[in-house]
């Protein structure tokens, strides 16, 4: 039997986006925007990464947003499967209002050990997103020169 990760996937209904960016001045930011169809669930999961300084990570509900950012068309994780995602996703638009925050949370780097100064969470917003709602994935860098990293997977059912 397959767990319910696997099977969405074996059934093309599993997506991804991700969103990088080095060097982020203090209090600069990262964002990834998704749209969610009317007609359609989908259930969320996040991924991030910061490396050389302490980031917040917000997660947002009924944002608006302006469309000065770039349309992303999210990978399939089963390369065999022609599904097209039915979400609408932008990467680094300019948020006009936050809307709800759904989640936030703080990342920690080390600066003891530079080297390993990096930070992560995985699988942090496992949520089951409205339909035909606007969401929005902030990072925030809380110090200078703050490499950070976005990896959203989501599954359309």
């Amino acid at each position: 039997t397959l767990s319910f990760d696997h099977k969405s996937i074996h059934e093309g209904n599993c997506y991804a986006v991700s969103l990088e960016d080095d060097g982020v001045e203090q209090n600069g930011t990262i964002i990834i925007a998704i749209k969610t169809p009317p007609l359609k669930i989908i259930e969320i999961y996040g991924e991030y990464q910061a490396f050389g300084g302490n980031a917040k990570i917000e997660f947002l509900q009924g944002s608006t947003i302006d469309t000065d950012g770039s349309a992303v068309i999210p990978i399939n994780q089963n390369d065999n499967s022609e599904n097209k995602s039915a979400c609408v996703v932008i990467t680094g638009p300019t948020v006009t209002s936050d809307g709800i925050k759904k989640r936030e949370r703080t990342m920690f780097s080390s600066t003891t050990v530079p080297a390993k100064s990096t930070s992560s969470i995985g699988g942090v917003i496992p949520r089951v997103l409205k339909p035909d709602t606007q969401y929005v994935l902030r990072m925030t860098a809380l110090e200078a020169a703050t490499d950070l990293g976005a990896y959203i997977r989501y599954v359309e059912l």
